[in-house]
């Protein structure tokens, strides 16, 4: 017996002092020894192992720097540490590196990889890949993903929630960011959740947002430069707001850097077949930007008919035009209303009036935005006279914000003789907003 089961050795004989010593035990202990020498491991590493090797829990280190070596730290775990420190712990599941990691050749992950610290991959060779991500799903849905999870407790809107960034050297060997893709988000409510996506790069030596793309729009701050055919529809393109009756405010879209407003006011109504005369149109307002109402047409009446509105206030803004309302249109005079028809309504850049005919009503200017309404006819009077048109400005107002407006109503016409004269159109308010 070389050894024990704990790896203990004893010599199989024993002799007694003064007593003869027989070749066959001598020869057997020889043998003995000569067959657990056999069994160790040689330190200049002659012979291999021949069966596992067994460690005690504590494992080994080395004579010249004890507190570096391997050991067993846990049950079916173990670690290698160095100056005293367990620097990669092994189980079964996984591996816990706690220092930086150097890895020179190709490495193979076949499961889960948490890092907790910054990875830098190196190379110098021109076209160098410092990463590849490959998939061999077959089927149509997307993959590989690359997911970058901003795991917030406590998520808000406009919270950045990642971003891919481009470094470079400046002249002066600097580290310099050049550019960033990054997505910010603008509605964080469960279920209606929105993000805005910004390209961004180094401009004059700041990172400056070139584009930035919503639910609704594309931003575009700098210069539009195309080349090609842009074909789609809803890239940076004005959107245009209508407002045709009350008093309320305007508020601008997000990201809009200027509007240009087009408004007139109500035209004046036309007037009626005896005395009666048309209401004056009604003023429409843009903030401090106002536009006057046409004169209502005077009834009974074989003159011209009444005047445009002229000469509203103006506001904060760059006017690019103003133009009076057109005048109403007199009507023939005569004895008999049967061939003469009531007089035009004054026009404006957004159409002209209706005509009123023999012995009719004048017809109203509805389908035609702030124009004057046309005179009504009667018999044995001279038809009343159109009215005149509401006031038209055009301007430009630079970051707008909330801004108070009101539309002018239609204006009634003459009342009635034989008939009355018709209705002036009322005011409208376009409102064209631009991003860049």
């Amino acid at each position: 017996m070389a050894r024990d089961g704990s790896g203990n050795y004893s010599i199989p004989n024993t002799f007694v002092p003064s007593t003869t010593i027989a070749s066959t035990a001598v020869n057997a202990n020889f043998s003995d020894i000569a067959t657990a020498l056999t069994g160790s491991l040689a330190r200049n590493s002659e012979g291999p192992m021949t069966a596992a090797l067994v460690l005690h829990q504590n494992g080994f280190n080395y004579e010249v720097d004890p507190d570096t070596g391997i050991k067993r730290t846990a049950a079916n775990e173990q670690a290698i540490f160095c100056g005293g420190a367990n620097v990669v712990v092994v189980g079964t599941a996984t591996v816990s590196i706690a220092i930086a990691v150097n890895i020179v050749g190709a490495l193979a992950v076949g499961g889960a990889m948490t890092l907790g610290g910054t990875q830098t991959i190196t190379g110098s060779s021109v076209g160098f890949v410092g990463q590849e991500i490959i998939s061999t799903e077959a089927a149509a849905a997307v993959g590989p993903i690359h997911s970058l999870y901003r795991n917030s407790a406590s998520p808000a809107n406009a919270d950045f929630i990642g971003a891919y960034d481009f470094y470079g050297n400046d002249s002066g060997a600097n580290k310099t960011l050049f550019g960033r893709l990054t997505f910010q988000i603008t509605d964080v409510t469960n279920g209606s959740e929105d993000a805005d996506f910004f390209i961004q790069a180094m401009i004059g030596g700041t990172v400056t947002t070139v584009l930035r793309s919503s639910a609704s729009q594309i931003q575009i701050p700098g210069s539009l430069a195309v080349t090609g055919v842009i074909s789609a529809s809803n890239i940076v393109r004005p959107t245009v707001q209508r407002f045709t009756a009350g008093a309320a405010n305007y508020t601008p879209s997000a990201g809009v850097s200027h509007i240009r407003v087009r408004m007139c006011a109500g035209g004046g109504g036309g007037g009626g077949g005896t005395a009666n005369n048309g209401t004056n149109g009604n003023t429409t307002s843009f903030g401090a930007w106002t536009c006057l109402g046409g004169t209502g047409g005077t009834g009974n009446s074989g003159s011209g008919g009444g005047a445009g509105g002229t000469g509203g206030a103006d506001g904060t803004g760059t006017l690019i035009n103003r133009v009076p309302g057109g005048k109403g249109c007199g009507s023939a005079s005569g004895n008999s209303g049967m061939s003469n028809a009531g007089g035009h309504g004054g026009v404006n850049p957004f159409g002209g009036a209706g005509v009123g005919g023999a012995l009719a009503a004048g017809s109203n200017g509805t389908a035609n935005t702030g124009a004057g309404g046309a005179g009504g006819g009667g018999a044995n009077v001279g038809p009343g006279s159109g009215g005149g048109a509401g006031e038209y400005v055009e301007f430009f107002v630079n970051s707008p914000g909330v801004i108070a407006y009101s539309v002018g109503a239609a204006a009634n016409g003459g009342a009635a003789g034989t008939f009355a004269g018709g209705n002036g159109a009322a005011g409208v308010i376009f409102v064209e907003e631009f991003y860049i």
